[in-house]
């Protein structure tokens, strides 16, 4: 089974590098994305569960210093994620290139 998963060798003989680009674009192609699946629906489920629990939190000892850093925790956490989907967003639609790993 691992020899299936083995990825080929890219060799650079002969292949000129406007073929090459149009090749490494064909290989990263975006999947589509299925919103219905497990880890969807896991991490929804998760994030309302600690969502509850944060604010009961805060609720309970009535600082606004506890609000302001819940609220500021998951900003960043969300500013992240989006981050992620509007770079893949963008990598979708030609408007930045991937950078090469």
């Amino acid at each position: 089974m691992a020899d299936k998963r083995r990825r080929a060798r890219r060799t650079g003989g002969g292949v000129s590098h406007s073929t090459e680009g149009a090749a490494i674009a064909a290989a990263r192609a975006q999947p589509e994305w299925k919103w219905f699946t497990v880890p969807v629906l896991f991490a929804f489920a998760l994030g309302g569960f600690i969502g509850v629990y944060a604010g009961m939190a805060v609720q309970a000892s009535g600082s606004d210093a506890a609000f302001l850093a819940v609220t500021s925790l998951f900003a960043v956490l969300l500013g992240a994620a989006l981050s992620r989907v509007m770079v893949r967003w963008m990598v979708g639609h030609q408007w930045v290139k991937p950078r090469k790993r």
